[in-house]
């Protein structure tokens, strides 16, 4: 019974991630795994690629709480513009929301509240550079060194051979 159990929660869990990236437009949409220095290369990848709607999830390992879905950041093109987004679906982002918030007012930048496909998230768009700023995310909060595979799922571009 426990394992149907498990089995079941497992399944909804993943129709949760899954469903809310399904509804975006797509052109490549892949999962895979990247160390904290190839962030660099990713966010350029993306940002090159030049499609609207454009992103990339990274999740944090092990940071789950009752939910059990580990924390994330998402980069995108909204508009032709990059962001970084803090989506607020989750309980360990919503739970993280401030230590956020204080992170990126100490390197000078805002955060504005956004809702798309039903999706609420904080989205910075006056950073920069995006890749310093997650890098700075993963590490300060997070304690991420650069060994820490990372999970990563990808959506109108594809990853480049270097990262």
């Amino acid at each position: 019974m426990e394992t149907y159990l498990l089995i079941f929660v497992i399944g909804i869990t993943l129709l949760f991630i899954i469903a809310p990236i399904m509804r975006l437009r797509t052109l490549d949409n892949s999962v895979s795994t990247i160390k904290l220095n190839d962030t660099q290369t990713m966010i350029a990848a993306l940002i090159e690629a030049g499609t609207d709607d454009a992103f990339m999830i990274i999740a944090i390992p092990e940071t789950a709480l009752d939910d059990n879905i580990n924390a994330r950041i998402r980069i995108t093109l909204e508009n032709n513009t990059a962001g970084l987004d803090w989506v607020l679906t989750n309980h360990r982002n919503l739970e993280d929301l401030p230590l956020f918030l204080d992170h990126i007012q100490k390197h000078g930048l805002t955060a504005v509240p956004l809702k798309k496909h039903r999706m609420k998230y904080m989205r910075v768009e006056n950073a920069p550079d995006f890749a310093a700023l997650a890098e700075s995310l993963l590490k300060d909060m997070y304690s991420i060194d650069d060994s820490m595979p990372l999970p990563v799922i990808l959506s109108g571009f594809s990853k480049p051979k270097a990262a």
